[in-house]
C-alpha cells in the first residue's frame, strides 16, 4: 500500500515534464493545417487571376513585357481583345506609333490647262489667223517623276496624322504652240516650241485611317492639303518657221516662280513584312492651283501683239499620283 503515494508522484511528475513537448507539438500542427489553407486560398485567387484562354496560334509576337503585368502583345487574327488589359495605354494598332515613310512615283493629269487656246483670226502680219492650240501638262511635259518622305504620328488605334514633303521634276518635250493659217488658206505654218524644265516641292499635311490593325494587308483612306512651289518656266519658240533669226523668241516668260495650294485625296494599302516594316502603293486624286503667269508674253508680244494674251492664264492641275512606298516604324 506504501507504494501506491510513489506511484502517483511519479506519474504526475512526468505529466508535468511532458506537458510543454505536447502543447508545441500541437501549436505546429496548428499553424501547418493554417499555412496549407492560406496556400490553398492563394492558388484560388491566382487561377481566378489567370487570362482567359485565347486562340493565338495565327499570331505573330511582337512586344513582349511591356506592361507592368508582363502581357505579350500579338499581330493578325480575329480576336482583336488580346491586349485588352492594356487599352487605357492604347499599346496596340497605329497608336502612339511614330514612323518615317519614303516614297517615289508618278502622276497622271487629268485635266487643267497648261496652255489655253487663243484664237485671232486676220491678226497677223499678213492678215494670217493665229491660233494658239490648247495644252495640259502631259502633252508638254514627260512623265513627271516624283520623290519624297513623310512622319507619320499615330493618333489612335487606327488613324495617324502625318507631314509629308515631295519633289518632282519633269523634262519638257516639243510641242505645237501655235497654228498660222494664211488668209488664202494655202497652208498653214505650225510654230513649235518646249518649256524649261519642271521643277516642284511640296509639302503636305494629312491624316490616315484605317480599316484593321497592322498585320497581312492594311487598307486605308486619307486626306491631305498643302502648298507647292512651282520654278519659273520659259518658253523657247522655233522662229525659223517665220522667217526670224535663231533665239528671237527664246526665253519668253511664261509661268513666274509660283506658291500654290495642293488639295487631295488618298487610297492605299500597306503590306507588313516585319512587325514594323512594310510596303505599299498608294493612289487617290490631288488637285493644285493656278501657276502665276507675267503680265503678257515677253517676247511674244513684241512680235505678235498683246492680243494673244492670257493662254498662260491657268497652270492647274487634277492629277492621279501613283507612289509605292516603305514604312519603318520608329
Amino acid at each position: 500500500m506504501r507504494l501506491y503515494p510513489g506511484i502517483l508522484s511519479a506519474a504526475f511528475a512526468a505529466m508535468i515534464i511532458a506537458g510543454p513537448a505536447y502543447a508545441e507539438h500541437q501549436s505546429d500542427e496548428n499553424t501547418s493545417t493554417e499555412k496549407s489553407a492560406d496556400d490553398d486560398t492563394s492558388s484560388q485567387e491566382t487561377s481566378d487571376l489567370d487570362t482567359p484562354d485565347l486562340d493565338i496560334s495565327d499570331r505573330e509576337v511582337i512586344a513582349e513585357d511591356e506592361g507592368p503585368d508582363g502581357f505579350r502583345f500579338y499581330l493578325g487574327g480575329d480576336d482583336e481583345d488580346v491586349s485588352d488589359k492594356h487599352q487605357d495605354g492604347d499599346l496596340h494598332g497605329f497608336a502612339r506609333r511614330l514612323s518615317i515613310t519614303g516614297y517615289s512615283g508618278t502622276n497622271f493629269t487629268g485635266f487643267g490647262d497648261f496652255v489655253e487656246r487663243r484664237l485671232l483670226t486676220g491678226g497677223g502680219p499678213a492678215g494670217e489667223t493665229l491660233e494658239i492650240n490648247e495644252r495640259d501638262f502631259g502633252e508638254v511635259y514627260n512623265q513627271p517623276v516624283t520623290f519624297g518622305f513623310d512622319v507619320a504620328q499615330g493618333l489612335h488605334r487606327r488613324g495617324e496624322a502625318f507631314v509629308s514633303f515631295h519633289y518632282t521634276y519633269a523634262d519638257s518635250q516639243r510641242f505645237n504652240f501655235m497654228t498660222i493659217s494664211p488668209a488664202d488658206a494655202s497652208g498653214a505654218t505650225h510654230l513649235n516650241g518646249e518649256f524649261s524644265d519642271y521643277h516642284e516641292f511640296g509639302m503636305d499635311f494629312g491624316y490616315r485611317h484605317y480599316f484593321n490593325d497592322p498585320g497581312g494587308f492594311t487598307p486605308y483612306v486619307g486626306g491631305r492639303a498643302g502648298f507647292k512651289l512651282v520654278s519659273d518656266i520659259d518658253l523657247d519658240l522655233d522662229p525659223v518657221a517665220l522667217g526670224l533669226s535663231a533665239g528671237a523668241l527664246n526665253d519668253i516668260d511664261y509661268f513666274d516662280t509660283t506658291l500654290t495650294y495642293n488639295i487631295g485625296f488618298d487610297v492605299g494599302v500597306q503590306y507588313w513584312v516585319r512587325p514594323f516594316i512594310s510596303l505599299g502603293v498608294e493612289t487617290g486624286i490631288h488637285y493644285s492651283g493656278d501657276l502665276d503667269s507675267d503680265e503678257g508674253l515677253t517676247g511674244f508680244d513684241a512680235t505678235f501683239g498683246s492680243a494673244l494674251g492670257g493662254a498662260n492664264d491657268d497652270g492647274s492641275r487634277l492629277m492621279v499620283p501613283l507612289t509605292a512606298k516603305v514604312r519603318i516604324g520608329l
